[in-house]
């Protein structure tokens, strides 16, 4: 019975084989043609048709591959306009890889994981009251945005962790950081040789803002600070790449991110334990860096050029206040400063005054809790690759206390790296779980008196006994 419930299952499996077969070929003759005849007419759709074609047939080969593909993507703040919508490249490819992500990630999903998912969850439904109240399109528009900046992050990480991958793509992330830092420094040194001594606004690979090349940075800097040695590029390449990177900050001027980075840092080598050390030097370095931000801000407080970015930030903060008091439970909607008939035309920069502005008390309380919560979640990681979560949240949250917060890559990338390390930690503990499974099940090994046993013949099981003598008391 066994024999033919097992010759049953060989030919249901050849028969779903042969199917699968025969629907790649008939779907792929499809293709060809389609893209045959819309190259002439409609290049674009039939370029868009291959590559989904080309994403789905490696997807066949490893599930994790897209996600793995766009990851250098994600720190590139190019717009693109695809049918009416300006979105940048990272939401872009992230909402290209989130599917994937989403239908093939490995379930079920570790209590880590499952935890930064609800909260996710919880801060769409806490943003959800401002949507029903302000029911405009750019509202409904930033509602869905958010949370595929989020959620789709938050996947992909996940499936790339728990895959393997997770050393490959934040190797990856750094490689990109340290590209768009070398450009920064090129642009730098033209304009010092121009005698231009200001802010660096990078023109290589492509035009940037100093304050997205110094987020950028900040979040590569950052993670490879945190990240222990197995999972660090070889030797003088981590290093040279850091020192690249700290280059590129301190040409940008990005004073945001410039905190957030010695915040990051503090914490950081506050964390640290005997296994997990991290010199104090690198507070001390941050220390004239942070000397040199204060200063200047406060030399422009004291400035009578009510124009400068510190007397503009301090003014921008305190319209917004106006603007929540007004609405102070669920704010005037998300993306609002596209609204004309919204007294302040800017998003405001400050987390918390942005989500006041935006979502009132309710939004804030699920932002912090998202937030919170994540950071909680990754401080309970392992010290390890959890430092690398908890250094990029930490840089995120502090940058943020003077900076926008709901960009895109703001937004995104510290949740993916956070999904990342989760993902890699679970695929340690599935790895470790395997192997004391595999342990459990060999073969116990004689012990050492079975060993030493004399070897018996097929026809004697036992050694023979010998008889025992009795002795009789001797009479006296």
């Amino acid at each position: 019975m066994s024999l033919l419930g097992a010759d049953r299952a060989q030919v249901a499996d050849r028969i779903a084989m042969g199917t699968k077969a025969v629907i790649l070929v008939v779907g792929t003759v499809a293709v060809l043609l389609a893209v045959g005849y819309l190259i002439p007419h409609q290049p674009i759709v039939a370029f868009a048709l291959t590559a989904m074609v080309f994403a789905l047939a490696i997807t066949f080969v490893e599930p994790a591959a897209v996600p793995l593909l766009v990851t250098p993507l994600l720190l590139v703040n190019v717009r693109v306009a695809a049918g009416g919508a300006d979105l940048s490249v990272s939401d872009f490819v992230m909402a290209g890889a989130m599917v994937p992500a989403i239908l093939l990630a490995p379930k079920p999903f570790s209590r880590p994981m499952l935890s930064v998912v609800w909260l996710a969850f919880a801060y769409q439904v806490a943003t959800l009251f401002t949507v029903l109240t302000n029911p405009y399109a750019a509202n409904v528009i930033e509602w869905a945005h958010a949370g595929v900046q989020v959620l789709g992050a938050l996947m992909i990480g996940w499936m790339l962790g728990r895959r393997g991958f997770g050393t490959l793509a934040l190797r990856l992330l750094w490689i990109t950081g340290i590209i768009l830092a070398i450009g920064a420094v090129i642009s730098g040194v033209q304009q010092y040789a121009s005698g231009g001594f200001g802010a660096v606004y990078p023109t290589y690979p492509f035009p940037m803002h100093k304050n997205y090349i110094g987020l950028v940075v900040m979040i590569v800097l950052v993670t490879m600070y945190a990240a222990p040695r197995s999972i660090r590029l070889p030797g003088l390449v981590h290093w040279g790449g850091m020192a690249v990177l700290a280059a590129a900050i301190a040409m940008a001027q990005a004073r945001q991110s410039i905190v957030g980075l010695g915040v990051a840092i503090i914490v950081l080598v506050m964390r640290s334990d005997a296994e997990h050390k991290r010199s104090k030097i690198a507070i001390a370095a941050m220390i004239p860096a942070l000397v040199g931000v204060y200063l200047l801000v406060r030399n422009q407080l004291e400035s009578d050029n009510r124009f400068n970015s510190a007397n503009q930030r301090v003014a921008w903060l305190q319209e917004s206040v106006a603007l929540w008091s007004d609405h102070p439970w669920v704010g005037v909607g998300l993306r609002f400063w596209y609204q004309g008939d919204v007294a302040i035309g800017y998003q405001p920069p400050n987390v918390i005054l942005e989500m006041l502005t935006t979502a009132g008390l309710v939004g804030l309380a699920g932002f912090v809790l998202l937030f919170g919560g994540s950071l909680l979640v990754a401080w309970q990681m392992p010290k390890g690759i959890g430092s690398i979560a908890v250094a990029v949240l930490v840089a995120r949250i502090a940058q943020t206390q003077f900076d926008l917060y709901w960009s895109s890559v703001g937004a995104s990338v510290p949740f993916f790296i956070l999904a990342l390390c989760i993902g890699m930690v679970a695929k340690e503990e599935a790895d470790r779980e395997d192997e004391c499974t595999v342990e459990a099940e060999r073969p116990a090994a004689p012990t050492s008196a079975a060993a030493h046993k004399p070897i018996l013949t097929d026809a004697q099981d036992d050694p023979p006994t010998m008889p025992v003598p009795t002795y009789r008391s001797l009479p006296r």
